[in-house]
C-alpha cells in the first residue's frame, strides 16, 4: 500500500488544496518500507488527484480539504482520511498501530461541511457528526487552528 500526506516541514499540511509537496509511504507487512517526498508541480484539485494517482497513492491522510478535492480523490480511486494534523511520520505510525483518530469522509456528503471550504466537505474531525467508536472517551486529537468549529 502507498499512503500520501500533504507535507510541510515534517508535518501534515493543514489544508490539502494548498499543498505543494507530498510525502509518500510504502507500507509492507504493516511497516514503513520506504518514504520519500515529491513536489506535485500542479495546481487544482483534479490535477493534484491525478498526480497522486500517478504516484501510486491508494490512501491520503490529511488535515482539512474541500468537497471538490474529496470528489477528485475518490474519482481517482484514492481513499481519504481527513482531520489529521501533526508530525507526518508519527501519524503514519498511529495509522499502522490502529490508534489514529479521524472521522471517515463520505464522498456523497461533501456539501455539508465547513464554511471556509466554500462547497463544504471539511476533513476536520467533528464530534457529534458521525460515529467515532475507535476514540472511546479520549476525545479529539485535533491540534490545529480550527476557530469556529466544535471539537
Amino acid at each position: 500500500m502507498r499512503i500520501a500526506v500533504p507535507y510541510s516541514n515534517g508535518k501534515i499540511s493543514p489544508h490539502m488544496g494548498s499543498a505543494n509537496f507530498f510525502k509518500f509511504y510504502n507500507i509492507e507487512n504493516n511497516q514503513i518500507e520506504r518514504a520519500f517526498t515529491l513536489a506535485s508541480g500542479v495546481e487544482g484539485e483534479e490535477a493534484n488527484a491525478k498526480f497522486l494517482r500517478m504516484a501510486g497513492a491508494q490512501l491520503v491522510i490529511c488535515g482539512g480539504l474541500g468537497g471538490s478535492m474529496i470528489k477528485a480523490l475518490y474519482a481517482q480511486g484514492i481513499m481519504v482520511m481527513g482531520g489529521i494534523l501533526g508530525n507526518a511520520d508519527e501519524k503514519i505510525e498511529e495509522f499502522l498501530n490502529g490508534t489514529i483518530a479521524y472521522q471517515p469522509i463520505d464522498p456523497k456528503k461533501t456539501d455539508s461541511g465547513c464554511g471556509h471550504h466554500g462547497e463544504g466537505g471539511c476533513g476536520h474531525h467533528h464530534h457529534g457528526e458521525g460515529s467515532c467508536e475507535h476514540l472511546g472517551e479520549e476525545g479529539c486529537e485535533f491540534d490545529g487552528d480550527d476557530s469556529g468549529h466544535s471539537h
